[in-house]
């Protein structure tokens, strides 16, 4: 375990230090009582233990005391708090909805596509663009659009179908 983590142990409260212990007590040793946080630490140096495995004891923990053990291990916050509002996905891109079934003779018709929503340059980009309103799904795949794009693009609301 890398020294710079030895104030991370050294700052624990004994509270903390408490919920620790039992998860770590079978990879370092097992005295009858919670060790300070130093001795924690050299203990862990000791039996070559490192900081992502002690991290790890309690990722799967829950509870306010799981998170603030891990902030401390970490230095920064490892769970969002309950309530706080959920970062936008990166990329932004459009909700996601169920995938529909798209057979590959799909006679529906497409009657609305979004502006090319996909990064120019990439392969997805140029086969969007083969969509048109007014062709079946199966004319579209016959220039080369995949059965995985257009279940992609409807779930994503960039083309709709109707029956023909």
């Amino acid at each position: 375990m890398l020294q710079r983590f030895a104030p991370c142990f050294e700052q624990m409260e004994p509270e903390e230090l408490a919920f620790l212990w039992p998860r770590l007590r079978h990879l370092v040793g097992d005295p009858p009582e919670c060790p300070t946080g130093r001795e924690l630490f050299d203990r862990c140096v000791r039996e070559d233990v490192s900081h992502a495995t002690v991290v790890l004891s309690i990722a799967r923990e829950t509870g306010d005391m799981a998170s603030a053990v891990a902030t401390r291990l970490v230095g920064r916050p490892m769970r969002r708090p309950a309530g706080a509002p959920v970062p936008a996905r990166r990329g932004g891109g459009a909700p996601r909805g169920p995938r529909p079934s798209v057979p590959k003779t799909d006679p529906r018709i497409i009657v609305h596509v979004q502006p090319n929503p996909k990064r120019p340059g990439a392969a997805a980009h140029a086969r969007y663009e083969a969509y048109e309103v007014g062709i079946s799904v199966s004319e579209a795949m016959r220039r080369g659009v995949t059965v995985a794009d257009v279940k992609y693009d409807l779930s994503r609301g960039y083309i709709r179908l109707e029956d023909k």
